[in-house]
């Protein structure tokens, strides 16, 4: 089993008259633990830390506003690639070279399959109103009050619209007939069929069972893959018109290869509203 090696409980507000009213909104930062690079070659390890350490800076300053703040760190994953629960097996690469031709799934998709789901299912208790999930390498160019104003609109509006899920970054989906078509206008959110780019995104209270239920049932992926496999049409998703978040330049630990946030969507081969 991949090894937790921490949840550090970096917020957890006691409510006073100025909190009580608002949603109880949990952020989980799901992260690599610095200390343990493994066979990750320097180069590679201190890029990925190097973006990682920006992120929790910008998140450890909106911290206070959030009803709770998690860190997750987990060790990066160079030992497990199980094939007989893997959604797409033809695709499995076992080599343990820091290279990858897409499709591929190598190590490092499943060692961050494993932290979406551990955020998703062990840090959203039944208190909570809804769970932010965000990954290691995200910042915001709001400044911190600015984002946390824009998480409790994006929760008001998307409990208005009967939402189970808000992605904050840009809009990118699956290609295919059909998907496009599905996309509703709503003002300053697209209503959309599912979502790739899986960086920082809201699970609202009212889905916290159903994805409970579908990383116990179904077959692990990348996170992307996986959340617009199973959650596409299944329940009301939104997406900002205008992405609040961003990936920063780097090395990405779940396939090894030097991204720029310009060039994502090009590596990716997906379209782009």
């Amino acid at each position: 089993m991949l090894h937790l090696v921490m949840t550090v409980r970096v917020a957890n507000n006691v409510p006073s008259l100025n909190t009580t009213m608002k949603p109880k909104i949990k952020i989980c930062h799901l992260l690599l633990d610095p200390k343990t690079p493994k066979d990750v070659p320097s180069s590679k390890w201190e890029s990925t830390i190097s973006k990682q350490t920006t992120s929790i800076s910008y998140f450890n300053s909106l911290a206070s506003g959030l009803h709770a703040y998690t860190q997750q760190y987990s060790e990066v994953n160079r030992s497990e690639l199980p094939v007989a629960t893997c959604a797409q097996p033809g695709i499995i690469n076992s080599s343990k070279e820091f290279d990858n031709n897409p499709p591929v799934l190598s190590y490092g998709h499943y060692g961050a399959y494993m932290a979406h789901r551990r955020g998703a299912t062990e840090e959203f208790g039944e208190h909570l109103d809804a769970l932010i999930v965000v990954e290691g390498d995200v910042i915001s160019d709001l400044d911190p009050e600015a984002l946390l104003t824009f998480i409790y609109n994006a929760y008001e509006f998307g409990v208005a619209q009967g939402a189970g899920l808000i992605t904050f970054d840009k809009l990118v989906m699956n290609s295919g007939d059909g998907n496009w078509e599905l996309v509703r206008d709503l003002g300053d959110w697209w209503s959309i069929p599912h979502f790739l780019l899986g960086s920082m995104y809201m699970i609202l209270s009212s889905e916290r069972t159903n994805i409970a239920h579908k990383y116990a049932t179904s077959g692990w992926h990348s996170p992307d893959i996986w959340l617009s496999w199973n959650f596409h049409t299944r329940c009301t998703i939104l997406a900002p018109k205008t992405p609040v978040v961003r990936q920063l330049d780097g090395v990405s630990m779940i396939d090894y290869l030097e991204k720029e946030e310009n060039t994502i969507l090009q590596h990716s081969g997906r379209p782009q509203i």
